[in-house]
This record gives C-alpha cells, sequence and structure tokens, in this order.
C-alpha cells in the first residue's frame, strides 16, 4: 500500500456511510510488543460503502481521474491502472477507507502504515474481511526530565537578493515566446518590470507599484523564514532530547517507516523527472547502500524524537485540547494545495473528528513546542 503516506492513514474514511463504524465487525490480538493482527469484516452493505466513498477518494490521492458517472467501476480501474493492477487498487481503495474507522474502533494508534495480509478483493454486494498488521510505539522515558537541553539554530532574513530572484520568477511567468527576425530561432521576452507591468498582471487591492510588489514579496518571505526558523527550533531540541531516550526504537517500525519512506522518494522521482530513482542515484554518483542507510538512519531517528515527544507529554501530565487539534489540522491540511483544498481538508478533518492520527499530531505538535520553549537556544545569524 505504498499510497498510504508513513505513518498516517487516509484522512478521509469517516465521511460518508456514518454507520459503517458502528455496524463492521473488529477485533485484535497481540502479536508481538510493538505488534497487533486485526481483523476487519463487513456485511455486503458495508462493503458498496466503502467501494462507493473509498474509491473516489483513492483516486484523488494517486491523482488519476473520477470515474464517469456511468462507467463500470472494474473497467475504469483497469482503463486507469492495467489490468495487473485494478484489482488491488480497488483493495487498496476499501482497506484505506475501512481502516481508520477499524483503528478507532479498537482504540488503536498506529506508528506507520498498517501492513494488509494478503491481497483480498472487495466484491460489491458481498461481505468483505481482511487483516493487517498494526504496528504501535511502546512507552518508553527518558534518562533526566529535568536539565534542559542547549542547541544552536541558525536563522535568516529576507535579502533584496531573494526579492530580486522571485520578482524575475513572477515576471518569468509572464515571457512571451516569438520568433527573432534576425536568426528565424525561438526567443523568450520577459516583461519590463515596472508600475505599469505590475498594475496590469497584478491586480491585487494595494498592490500597485514595483516597490508595492516588492512589500508584499518580502512580507511573505518574512513569514516564510519565520515559521521555519520556529520549526528548526522546535525540531533540533527534540532532536538533541531524543539522545535521552532510554532503550531502542523497535526495528520492525523503523523497516516499515523507512521502505515507506523510499518508496515514496521512488514515486516522486518517477513522477518528476520519468527516471527510475537508481539512475537518479548513479547520476548523482551516490551508491543505493548509502542511500538506503541514510532511509533507514532518518527513519531511526524519527521513531526515536516521536518517542521523546509522548514521553515528555505523559511526564507534564499534558492533555489534548480542542485548541490543539485545531492546530493539528492546520498542520495537516497545510499541504493539501491551493487555498480550496486546504479548507476543504479542513472541513473533512473536523467531520472525522478525533482520530488516531489526529491526536497524534496534536499531541507531539504540542510536547515538541515545550520541549524548545524549555530548551537553551542559541541563535545564529
Amino acid at each position: 500500500m505504498n499510497e498510504t503516506a508513513a505513518c498516517s492513514f487516509s484522512q478521509d474514511g469517516v465521511l460518508a456511510a456514518a454507520g459503517t463504524e458502528d455496524r463492521m465487525k473488529t477485533r485484535k490480538s497481540k502479536a508481538s510488543e510493538s505488534r497487533y493482527l486485526i481483523f476487519v469484516e463487513t456485511e455486503a452493505p458495508e462493503t458498496d460503502a466503502a467501494i462507493r466513498e473509498g474509491v473516489p477518494m483513492f483516486l484523488d490521492r494517486v491523482h488519476a481521474s473520477q470515474l464517469g458517472e456511468d462507467e463500470d467501476l472494474h473497467e475504469g480501474l483497469v482503463k486507469r491502472f492495467g489490468e495487473e493492477r485494478a484489482d488491488q487498487a480497488l483493495s487498496d481503495a476499501v482497506m484505506n477507507y475501512l481502516l481508520p474507522l477499524a483503528l478507532r474502533n479498537l482504540e488503536l494508534e498506529p506508528a506507520c502504515s498498517p501492513v494488509p495480509v494478503g491481497e483480498p478483493t472487495p466484491h460489491a454486494g458481498e461481505p468483505f474481511s481482511f487483516e493487517a498488521n498494526v504496528y504501535v510505539l511502546p512507552q518508553m522515558e527518558l534518562s533526566d526530565y529535568e536539565t534542559p537541553v542547549s542547541v544552536s539554530v541558525e536563522r535568516s532574513y529576507t535579502t533584496e537578493s531573494e526579492i530580486d530572484q522571485q520578482l524575475l520568477a513572477l515576471a518569468a511567468h509572464f515571457s512571451t515566446v516569438g520568433e527573432s527576425e534576425l536568426t528565424g530561432n525561438q526567443v523568450r521576452t520577459m516583461p519590463a518590470i515596472d508600475d505599469e507591468w505590475v498594475a496590469t498582471v497584478y491586480p491585487v487591492p494595494g498592490i500597485n507599484t514595483v516597490e508595492d510588489l516588492r512589500a508584499q514579496l518580502r512580507n511573505r518571505l518574512d513569514t516564510y523564514k519565520e515559521g521555519d526558523f520556529e520549526n528548526r527550533k522546535v525540531n533540533a531540541a527534540v532532536a538533541a532530547l531524543s539522545q535521552r531516550l532510554e532503550g531502542e526504537a523497535p526495528q520492525e517500525i523503523v523497516d516499515i517507516i523507512a521502505k515507506d519512506m523510499i518508496a515514496d522518494v521512488e514515486e516522486e522521482v518517477l513522477a518528476e523527472q520519468g527516471k527510475v530513482l537508481d539512475t537518479v542515484l548513479k547520476e548523482q554518483k551516490i551508491k543505493r547502500e548509502d542511500f538506503d542507510r541514510a532511509m533507514y538512519d532518518r527513519a531511526r531517528d524519527s521513531v526515536r524524537e516521536g518517542l521523546t515527544m509522548d514521553a515528555v507529554f505523559r511526564h507534564e501530565g499534558m492533555e489534548v485540547t480542542d485548541g490543539d487539534i485545531e492546530d493539528a489540522i492546520r498542520r495537516i491540511s497545510a499541504n493539501a494545495g491551493d487555498e480550496a483544498a486546504v479548507l476543504q481538508a479542513q472541513t473533512n478533518l473536523r467531520e472525522m473528528g478525533r482520530t488516531p492520527e489526529l491526536v497524534e499530531v496534536a499531541r507531539r505538535l504540542k510536547a515538541g513546542q515545550w520541549i524548545a520553549d524549555h530548551a537553551q537556544i542559541t541563535v545564529e545569524v
């Protein structure tokens, strides 16, 4: 299920067919210290609801076109994913829809992507069942909660050169391509960046001159850099404190997260460059084993830092409030796309209520900020 991001699951699964969660059958058995085997079963009406609601969400998530109103489900999936992958796509869609509901029923908070057992294929009008391994983090403690960590964080400020680059990039968007009278070759012509151009191509209230536009670009860059600085303070403080974690991160969870991270990079490289990852690594003179090792190290650090924030949250007796949930919703939806997509993602998340993912994000945002607020931070300019 590479379409499911590491340490997360579908954000959409509770939106429709509200009774599905109550009517599905779920059970769990503990297989190891950090792994549960869960069983999920639906009757025909709930299977139909999962197909009806899960398939459009899945297609959106993998950036595939939606099925037409009269388009046959199987034929449509074959058209988009091929004969060999059509059934797997349907299975992923239905399980991604059902898993958040099942996890909430079973009161499980997964540390990474649940891993289905086998490849069961759902069929409309029939019961459906599947099993999945769900990995959960153990509770671990720190050797020292009282002594503040000391970290150094670099801070940068917006420069005129950066504003120039932003302005040129904006102008390039409005450049024109024509034929050179001298050579006959195609040439790109950049517009003159003056007040008249700003008024023509940037009809925003209050932005009438080049200086107005520069001021807005500066404000955007300042806002971005301020947010980035605050994030890096938290990241640095949490990373430093994680060195006090007693014990090692569960290897089976690290392995799954690392594999998901590698799969995400492979898909991103293929989508953006049209190349397989091994080709890109070879072009950059990076050994595949070195890349994989770096991903595993990053996954291990991520798990350790999550365990650290969880430990601080418990030690300080914190609780997740409605305000914390709102912060988590804003954080999760921030990269949904344009403003309309962000607002829709926020609406969807609010309708879902306190899902395990939302609670985890809220808890760690709160604990991470607490750690940064109590750290000794040296700012490097």
